[in-house]
């Protein structure tokens, strides 16, 4: 999916890429009731929950909680 995002029915997981001719981008989506804002720009990854349950999301292969902002490097796959 968009932003490499898919979910095994249990955690929501993103693998972004950037292209080359582009700045950055966000979008936002609902998952399980929770709100999310991911933001690809400036060679990062940033979600942020804006409404919702805190929930745990994998980025790149990583798990994170979403009780904050999460920043994460992007990477080139």
């Amino acid at each position: 999916g968009f932003a490499g995002m898919q979910t095994d029915g249990e955690i929501l997981s993103f693998a972004p890429t950037l292209p080359e001719e582009w700045k950055g981008y966000t979008f936002r989506i609902i998952y399980r009731g929770t709100r999310f804002e991911l933001k690809v720009a400036d060679g990062k990854v940033t979600l942020r929950r804006l409404a919702g349950n805190a929930q745990t999301v994998r980025i790149f292969d990583e798990e994170y909680a979403t009780d904050n902002d999460v920043h994460v490097e992007l990477q080139q796959l």
